[in-house]
């Protein structure tokens, strides 16, 4: 089989490639307990169960259909989402409901992307059936786990892609009301995965492990990475590891020639969880490449991270700090292998004015620590949000991405996003992706300082202001339209942003158990529908929240007067 493509082979070209050269090596095992021990395949059976479900699908669904993979970690969903791309479907990972959760997450997506199929794993396939029933959207979308013949290997007849042939959607936000998908063509994937494989610099076969969820961008490409490589990828679900962080380390020190990572919280994590006398069960000395991206990179996370675990063998050298976005595919800045992270010290009040100022007194400065260098074939400018116009170096502006391994845009909202990454455009802001996050180039290094953007990123995961608004406005009716504003915010020396939600109150439900009552409203609502904790409420009375003279709401000037004390908050002995 070979999928052709305009310039390059298709990661469907390498994998086949792989199973051919190195068959009875290890492609995937799911390690996360015991009963999932069984649950792993070698490059032949990978390619061999991918293609059965490929066959079967191109018997049953039509050409570029849209399927949705309901999955939790599991081997399963590797050779589903493999197998769609083999049959010429475009796969759509999407999150698993939980238990008592609403459906909301997966009704928007299936909105916007309107898939044909929805297919899942045989233990949930009931179960997943039964809670569909509860949406209109859903309940109407044929759902199945596959139940194929691995036995009889054939292989399927794969399209002929052209450049911009859709791989996948990816979709980014945790929102509810307007989920966003991230158009991922095969060019866009095989130009990440060479950039990834350049930038890592990887040579000898290597173990990659994971615990980052498959419809994460992260998680996906850590994936498609390791496979694209030959490399043994070996993973834990997500739950395991909130659950028992030691666990990944565990599963490290197990390995040789380590290639993980993940978001600047998980090393935060395990610091704060797991406890000195675990130790004996760790050695780290075999973790080459720890890289950490996906939210903004600390210093004295990593500073920390390595002298806790230096006495189980963590060389600190093995981090990796590096930048990117589903936009971008995944990586689209990386710290050479062979250098430490570069840190800055930055005069701490110039920077919150967004200016740039070397400091070197340290009561005064704000460590930044760079993101490396743009990945070969990538470029990386700095934009002024404003004139649309490009910035000399040190000066800090909004971050634009440029290269093949840009995504042309949203699906069903595409309008939003190739006004950005249209090449033919006359204006650098134009012709360059932006990113929303504010940041500068110094001696060719990235360094990432904020988000010009209204983002809230929290544990690795974007969420959308508006979204939780709506969902406040919209579900407890003491909060009136317009008067509930989100935002995220951290304290001097936190590594972690936390969400503050500031909400607008009658004067009628100015009273101590009223007001108790929705403080828990918002806090389940919250839960419920995205999953986040809310970790500060402020009342404040109706029509107190900046707003513009068309009504628009100002949520960084909400944000600097909760900052500053400057917010008439509502207050009541309870």
């Amino acid at each position: 089989m070979s999928a052709a493509l305009d310039l390059n082979p298709t990661f469907l070209d390498h994998l086949a490639d792989n199973a051919a050269k190195q068959p009875n090596k290890l492609a995937c095992r799911n390690a996360t307990s015991p009963d999932t021990a069984s649950e792993s395949l070698s490059y032949s059976e990978l390619w061999q169960h991918s293609n059965a479900i490929a066959l079967h699908l191109q018997a049953t669904v039509a050409p570029n259909a849209r399927v949705l993979l309901v999955f939790g970690a599991s081997v399963e969903f590797i050779t589903h989402f493999i197998g769609c791309l083999i049959a010429g479907m475009i796969p759509v990972p999407a999150p698993a409901p939980r238990i008592n959760r609403t459906l909301a997450r997966l009704e928007e997506i299936a909105k916007d992307c309107a898939p044909d199929l929805i297919l899942t794993s045989a233990d949930q396939e009931e179960p997943l059936k039964k809670k569909l029933q509860e949406s209109p959207v859903l309940a109407g979308i044929r759902t199945e786990a596959l139940r194929v013949d691995h036995a009889h290997p054939s292989e399927a007849k794969c399209p002929v892609y052209s450049s911009n042939s859709t791989a996948f959607i990816q979709y980014t936000s945790g929102s509810v009301s307007q989920p966003k998908g991230v158009i991922i063509t095969h060019t866009n994937l095989i130009s990440n995965l060479a950039m990834i494989e350049k930038a890592f610099e990887i040579e000898s076969p290597h173990t990659v492990i994971s615990w980052l969820p498959f419809f994460h961008d992260m998680g996906l490409i850590t994936l498609l990475e390791a496979l694209y490589r030959g490399h043994s990828f070996i993973f834990i679900s997500p739950e395991s590891f909130f659950i028992r962080p030691i666990k990944w380390l565990q599963l490290i020190s197990q390995e040789s020639n380590v290639i993980s990572g993940g978001p600047n919280f998980a090393y935060d994590y395990c610091v704060k969880r797991i406890k000195a006398e675990q130790f004996a069960s760790l050695d780290l000395s075999s973790w080459m490449l720890a890289y950490n991206g996906a939210e903004k990179v600390h210093a004295q996370t990593m500073a920390a991270f390595s002298q806790r675990f230096a006495d189980c063998g963590f060389n600190s050298d093995a981090f990796t700090p590096c930048y990117g976005m589903a936009e971008s595919t995944l990586l689209a800045a990386c710290e050479p292998r062979t250098e430490p992270a570069q840190i800055l010290q930055i005069n701490r009040k110039a920077l919150e004015q967004n200016h740039l100022s070397l400091e070197s007194e340290p009561t005064l400065a704000v460590e930044i620590c760079s993101s490396g260098y743009p990945v070969e074939g990538g470029e990386i400018t700095i934009l002024d949000p404003n004139s649309e116009t490009q910035l000399s170096r040190d000066q800090i502006g909004e971050i634009g991405l440029r290269g093949p391994h840009i995504s042309m845009g949203y699906w069903n909202q595409t309008d939003r996003f190739n006004t950005a990454t249209d090449l033919s455009a006359p204006t650098a802001a134009q012709s360059y992706c932006r990113t929303g996050d504010l940041g500068f180039m110094h001696e060719g290094r990235l360094y990432v300082t904020g988000r010009l953007k209204d983002m809230i990123i929290i544990v690795g995961k974007n969420y959308y202001p508006h979204d939780i608004e709506s969902e406040l406005e919209s579900k407890i009716l003491e909060i009136p339209t317009q008067g509930a504003i989100a935002f995220a915010h951290s304290v001097d020396g936190a590594t972690q942003e936390s969400l503050v939600i500031v909400v607008e109150i009658a004067k009628r439900s100015i009273e101590a158990n009223t007001m108790q009552a929705i403080r828990e409203k918002i806090r389940s609502t919250v839960n419920a529908s995205f999953d986040l904790r809310v970790d500060t409420i402020v009342f404040t009375s109706v029509g107190s929240t900046p707003k513009t003279t068309s009504g628009k709401k100002q949520r960084i000037l909400c944000r600097e007067q909760f900052r500053n004390n400057q917010i008439k908050q509502i207050t009541i002995n309870e």
